[in-house]
């Protein structure tokens, strides 16, 4: 696959909070006096305050409950859209010079890319706290479809140590009730007239 034009990514839910929170604030010093980036919109002040306040209750979070957990949640919303205007005045202002986009130091999209259609198994973040999506590219002949998860920071070697995460008619599948920050193995089987199809390879996600 050829290289393709690069630009600001549009979601952050790949970072953990504090890397996100690192990744605004050097933004904010590199976009700072930067010839190339006169008049940022949203003003880099506006975005100080934002990311001080998302370091502040994620903080709090650490001990608190509910409402804390949720006023985080909360603020990195707000700062994830602001930081995609940002990343929008950085892909107009610099005509998607890429070297121009790198002195931000806003994450930029890969070179190369795999379609999420050509994946063949994915992660993503779900809508409410502690929740992990699974998807698969649908596999043929395949009846349903057998998850598995396990926690801990490096995927399991014994096999018994792979938890049940259910069974599913359709490729994908919401798994939750997971602590915050901790990192998630889930793997994938189909299920045909002539058995179990190979396990795909385990992938990880940090849960929010």
């Amino acid at each position: 696959m050829g290289k393709r034009k690069r630009r600001p990514i549009w979601s952050f839910v790949m970072f953990t909070i504090l890397l996100f929170i690192d990744i605004v604030r050097t933004v904010i010093l590199k976009m700072t006096d930067n010839d190339n980036f006169v008049t940022p919109q949203p003003t880099l002040a506006s975005l100080k305050l934002l990311v001080d306040d998302l370091a502040e209750k994620e903080i709090a979070a650490r001990t608190g409950g509910a409402l804390e957990r949720k006023a985080m949640r909360d603020a990195r919303k707000k700062l994830e859209k602001e930081m995609l205007k940002l990343g929008l005045y950085i892909y107009t202002i610099t005509d998607g010079d890429e070297t121009k986009m790198l002195s931000s130091a806003f994450p930029l999209t890969a070179e190369e890319a795999l379609p999420t259609l050509h994946r063949e198994f994915w992660l993503e973040h779900g809508a409410n706290p502690g929740e992990v999506l699974a998807f698969c590219k649908a596999m043929k002949k395949t009846r349903a479809y057998i998850w598995m998860y396990y926690v801990g920071e490096d995927e399991p070697v014994l096999e018994k140590d792979w938890l049940l995460g259910g069974g599913t008619t359709k490729a994908r599948i919401v798994l939750d009730g997971y602590a915050e920050k901790s990192k998630v193995w889930v793997r994938v089987c189909g299920i045909t007239k002539d058995g179990m199809t190979p396990w795909l390879d385990a992938l990880h996600i940090t849960v929010v």
